[in-house]
């Protein structure tokens, strides 16, 4: 789960991406005024949580009281070093926080260190500018109002002084506005989202797809930050069928996509694509959904973990499950660090996506996995195992087959079949004749005398034929199912002499429960080799 300080992390990238584009754009441009206003939405949402939002700078980086964040990212480091040359040690965004206040913090950054202290520090910059909701340096409002006021003082002074020389030079500043009004203003086109998206799939000019995609990014990070994450999700899958390999695009546009959406993928964002994973109501999307989540990586993983978690229908489990297994061994350590869930539902999805993932680093996991008192979680565990396979896996089931409860035995059986492994004939062999007294075979020994069939070792076949050929006085219904099991775990096996001893349970019904050898024909194939023939039967 993202934690509150990966939260500030993103905001700061926020700060961070809108002091670039002041140094591109000038002030008013739609692009620039967008970013502002994005950012002002991201750290209002934190303000309206805590109340206040406090960072402690210094030279290496950024702190929320003690904890580090954004450490190892090279642009919010810088970041922290031109505060830290500004003499910023600690910012304060407060309740009254506006745009306007964001804009000088941003002017602030981007003047010179010098020409700040000059001017009387950073305390200045902002209180002579108006600045509100940002306090620096443990700043209280009446240092703000105190500080507003001997500017104030000061300012009066220099305009006594300065009176002359404003006069002079009265006539050309006259000019020069004039000079200015007069030049033709730049054009900005602010288009609707739609028409980029259109514009966009028709592109195929690197660098014109790459200004849409700017563009479109800036737009969608704004709709996914008020919530509108519906309206930005159709314009997501057109992004992500642009950087399919697949879809027509060249390299350079496929690849300049991809990194525009894994920046719009935001825990928000990621949630809602999880959401979509789950649910059977969008099948044509549902692959480009998984793949948004795959682009994501383990943040894609962790928000997929999440949903499986709480989903409460069975049918959006199963398409998380799907969703979850394309991220193969990648997903293994975050499912193995779930197993120890307090819920026993979801040690048992993450027993099962383990096995689904397969590999043999899983077994230790799933080996403590199986301690959890719940049979359930016992019973799913040996399932996955059967999927990786492997003499450890033999060695674990044959143990298994010691414990008291029977349905767990049963399932251990069941695996050990499956394994086909000719290590544990003898272990289930000593279970296919356990029979307490005048007591009709468990279930255990009738899945013994199965599983024995399904490894097809023969070795199994002289305990196969002591069954067959058993008689008993009391219990003989009973008895009788277990030779018909024998028997046809016998025909399973095929050889020689299986197929001879199934002769000898009754000349009557040998037809009912032998197998052919292997290699020879069926009655079936051979009705169906006279048909094609033109014979018939």
């Amino acid at each position: 789960m993202p934690t509150e300080t990966d939260n500030y992390a993103t905001i700061l990238m926020e700060l961070i991406k809108a002091v670039k584009m002041h140094n591109f754009y000038p002030q008013g441009h739609p692009q620039l005024e967008s970013v502002i206003e994005k950012s002002f939405l991201h750290l209002k949402k934190s303000i309206d949580k805590t109340g206040e939002l406090k960072w402690r700078v210094d030279q290496r980086g950024f702190y929320f009281g003690k904890v580090p964040f954004g450490a190892g990212n090279t642009e919010i480091a810088g970041m922290a070093k031109k505060l830290f040359f500004r003499k910023v040690k600690e910012i304060a965004f407060t309740p009254g926080l506006r745009p306007t206040d964001l804009k000088v913090f941003i002017s602030a950054v981007n003047t010179e260190p010098e020409d700040i202290q000059a001017n009387g520090g950073i305390e200045a910059f902002f209180a002579g500018r108006g600045i509100e909701g940002i306090l620096l340096n443990e700043q209280r409002y009446e240092d703000i109002k105190k500080l507003k006021a001997e500017l104030k003082d000061t300012e009066k002074e220099e305009e006594k002084v300065v009176t002359n020389d404003h006069a002079k030079k009265a006539g050309a500043s006259e000019q020069s506005k004039k000079e200015e009004e007069e030049k033709p203003k730049e054009e900005v086109r602010d288009e609707p989202l739609h028409v980029l998206v259109e514009r966009l799939k028709a592109e195929e000019d690197p660098i014109k797809y790459n200004d849409l995609a700017v563009r479109i990014k800036e737009k969608l990070e704004l709709l996914l930050i008020e919530g509108k994450t519906d309206e930005a999700f159709p314009v997501l899958i057109v992004l992500y069928e642009h950087s399919d390999k697949y879809s027509g695009k060249s390299a350079a546009i496929t690849e300049a996509v991809l990194e525009v959406l894994k920046g719009l993928l935001t825990p928000e964002t990621l949630k809602y694509l999880a959401g979509k994973a789950g649910s059977s109501n969008d099948e044509a999307n549902r692959w480009a959904v998984q793949g948004l989540l795959l682009a994501a990586g383990q943040a894609g993983a962790d928000a997929l973990l999440d949903e499986i978690i709480t989903a409460p229908e069975a049918a959006a489990r199963r398409n998380l499950f799907n969703a979850l297994v394309l991220f193969g061994p990648e997903l293994r350590p975050l499912a193995e660090a779930r197993l120890k869930h307090p819920e026993w539902y979801v040690t048992r999805q993450m027993a099962a996506l383990l096995g689904e993932i397969g590999g043999e680093e899983a077994l230790p996991a799933l080996e403590a996995a199986y301690d959890d008192p719940e049979p359930r979680v016992k019973k799913e565990v040996l399932k996955s195992m059967v999927k990786i396979g492997g003499g450890r896996v033999t060695n674990f089931m044959v143990k298994v087959l010691d414990e008291d409860d029977q349905s767990i035995v049963a399932q251990a059986i069941i695996s050990l079949g499956a394994l086909k492994d000719a290590s544990a004939v003898d272990a289930l062999k000593d279970i296919a004749f356990k029979r307490e007294g005048f007591a009709e075979p468990s279930d255990a020994a009738k899945e013994a005398v199965k599983a024995l069939g399904m490894i097809g070792d023969p070795k199994a076949v002289p305990h196969l034929v002591k069954i067959l050929s058993r008689k008993v006085w009391f219990g003989k219904k009973a008895n009788e199912e277990m030779r018909s099991m024998a028997a046809m775990s016998l025909g399973m096996i095929g050889t020689q002499e299986a197929i001879q001893a199934v002769g000898t349970f009754s000349p009557a019904r040998q037809a009912s429960y032998s197998w052919p050898a292997r290699g020879s024909s069926t009655e079936e194939e051979k009705r169906d080799e006279r048909r094609q023939q033109g014979k018939h039967p």
